[in-house]
């Protein structure tokens, strides 16, 4: 028996790295067999954390399950499934590394990996082509096909019989925020940021549904729910709802996504062929403290249409 094991940061990562067994399983000969191990990492280890990975987890897909703010190995593997983030310096003891998605920042590269060690680099195809940084590398890329992706939120959604029909309201867009405005802004410049968009949205006929980023505990969403709180047409994801916003889109209706610079919108976009439109990625690059994510940026600023596209009422189909 083979074995594999796969290291995620949780949510989206999880639920990828499950859809990349399913793809394997498809490509591998029947007669192979494989134990597959996870180990769940994350630096700030909490209940809730666990709480929900647990409830993305598909019965029958791993055999052992670690949750872990360190990276201990004691079992030798044939093969290691990694996302982009958990400690660099671990890839360097093995060579047969693959990488796979978990946001935005996996299409870029790492000048702390030893891309001699890593074998392939999983990706979606969001925007028509896989698009990665650096080039050298890009022969290593496969696409995480994208059916398989929504096999796994399918079978989520029916285990744990998930419904956000309630939040479906009459040209409904979608607004997911990133926590990375609060390295550099106060909460109230935050509010503000956001609420700015909401309104040109609201003054344009859409409604708006606000969802915070599951990984930040959220002050946010509370600043903009106290600007809103007499508004039907804007209501806000419960801060307790940690569930990637992937397994939402089937009930909600969308006529568009609107993001910051959440990975998990244009995740959404490909998904579920929806409209992603974007907006602050330019504060972002200038402001923002850490090079790298000013690099990330680029990709909402040279791809995504920026959001005044739907401040023309003329686009919302009636």
């Amino acid at each position: 028996m083979k074995k594999r094991l796969f290291i995620t940061t949780g949510l989206i990562s999880l639920i990828n790295s499950m859809a990349i067994i399913d793809q394997l399983s498809q490509q591998q000969n029947n007669s192979d067999d494989y134990k597959n191990d996870l180990i769940i990492y994350t630096a700030a280890l909490n209940d809730n954390f666990i709480y929900i990975n647990k409830k993305l987890l598909i019965d029958n897909y791993f055999k052992d399950v670690k949750f872990a703010e360190n990276i201990n190995i004691t079992e030798n593997y044939d093969e290691i499934y990694s996302t982009a983030q958990p400690i660099f310096n671990f890839w360097n003891n093995y060579c047969n590394i693959n990488l796979f998605e978990e946001g935005i920042s996996s299409y870029y590269s790492f000048d702390e990996i030893n891309y001699n060690n890593i074998c392939t680099i999983y990706l979606s195809n969001y925007f028509g082509k896989i698009k990665y940084q650096n080039s050298r590398d890009i022969n290593k890329v496969i696409e995480i096909k994208r059916e398989c992706v929504l096999n796994i939120i399918n079978k989520i959604r029916a285990k744990n019989n998930l419904d956000f029909s309630d939040f479906r309201k009459k040209n409904l867009v979608l607004c997911l925020s990133q926590y990375v405005y609060q390295d550099f802004m106060s909460d109230k410049e935050v509010t503000l940021f956001y609420k700015k968009h909401i309104d040109a949205l609201l003054k344009n006929d859409y409604s708006v549904l606000f969802k915070s980023h599951p990984r930040v505990n959220d002050t946010i969403t509370e600043c903009l729910n106290r600007e809103y709180e007499n508004n039907p047409r804007v209501e806000f994801m419960p801060i307790y709802n940690n569930y990637p916003a992937e397994l939402m889109i089937p009930d909600l209706d969308l006529k568009a996504i609107v993001t910051s610079v959440s990975g998990g919108a244009i995740s959404c976009s490909h998904l579920f062929n929806i409209s992603c439109y974007g907006f602050g990625a330019e504060l972002v690059r200038s402001k923002h403290p850490m090079d790298n994510i000013k690099n990330y940026t680029n990709v909402f600023l040279e791809y995504i249409p920026h959001i005044r596209k739907l401040y023309e009422p003329s686009l919302i189909k009636r």
